[in-house]
Order: structure tokens, then sequence, then C-alpha cells
């Protein structure tokens, strides 16, 4: 009879520990890879958590998140002469870590637009969004009746 008992009192011993339901870690990593980067961007996962990145290829954030926490990538730093977007770059909800976040550098592209009727040439930086932005020196003379228009890669 005793094999009966200790077996029971084994078994019930190891039904009261409890334990995860799903095998859930408590943290996760939030990464992905980076490509087109020329000089150096950094990143912020949550507004914070600065990642610099000078390389192309695999990214991870070096804090992790809370299970079924949230995360938001975002450029903290544009790289000199690019413009880099971040795709796949927000979430809740996380239960396993994140690979997917994708970092999309390009040249910056600019425009000028020719105003005939003042002799210049206005200067615009395009935006990955399609928005143009002035320069800092918006203007140049151009002489009399400059005409046309030209985007610069």
């Amino acid at each position: 009879m005793k094999p009966f008992w200790l077996s029971a009192l084994i078994a019930f011993s190891l039904a009261a520990c409890g334990g995860s339901d799903s095998g859930s870690q408590s943290t996760y990593t939030i990464g992905g890879t980076a490509g087109g980067l020329v000089g150096q961007v950094t990143l912020l996962n949550n507004g914070d958590n600065p990642l610099t990145i000078t390389a192309n290829g695999s990214i991870v954030f070096t804090t992790p998140v809370a299970y079924n926490s949230s995360y938001a990538v975002t450029v903290g730093t544009q790289p000199t002469g690019q413009i880099c977007t971040v795709s796949n770059g927000s979430g809740s909800g996380v239960v396993a870590n994140i690979t997917n976040v994708t970092v999309t550098c390009r040249n910056k592209q600019y425009a000028y637009v020719t105003n005939s009727a003042g002799n210049t040439v206005s200067m615009f930086a395009i935006g990955s969004n399609g928005i143009l932005s002035p320069l800092a020196t918006p203007t140049i003379a151009a002489g009399t009746g400059p005409s046309g228009i030209a985007i610069s890669p």
C-alpha cells in the first residue's frame, strides 16, 4: 500500500506546483533588418532605448519588452544625406521575439523649381512621404527668366 500513497503524494505535489500554461517567457526582443544605409542612423523603441546602426543587416534593440506589451520603432536621427523609414515598426500584445522590423534607407532627393518672375530657383528636399520641405537656403538667384524643373537623386 505504501507505493500507492507515495505515488499519490508525488502526483498531488507536482500538480500543486502550477507553472506556466504556455511556456511563455517574461520579456522579448525587438529586431529585424536594415538596408540601404550609408552612414549612421539612430532608432528608438517606444521613444527610448536608442540603437545606433552603422551597417546594413540584422538589428536588435538591447532592452527587451515585457510580455504582452507594445513596441513602436521610429527613426531618432536620420543619417546625413539619407532618409530612413521603418516598416512593421509597431505592435502590441507581444508574446514572442519580434524579428520583422524593416529599416530602409535611401539617398535624399531634391526638387528645384524655377521662378521666372523673380529670377530665382527654389530648392526643396523631397521627404519620404513626398512632401516638399524648403532647404535652409530656400532660393538662389538664377539670372533672367529661368524655366524648367529638375529632380536630383
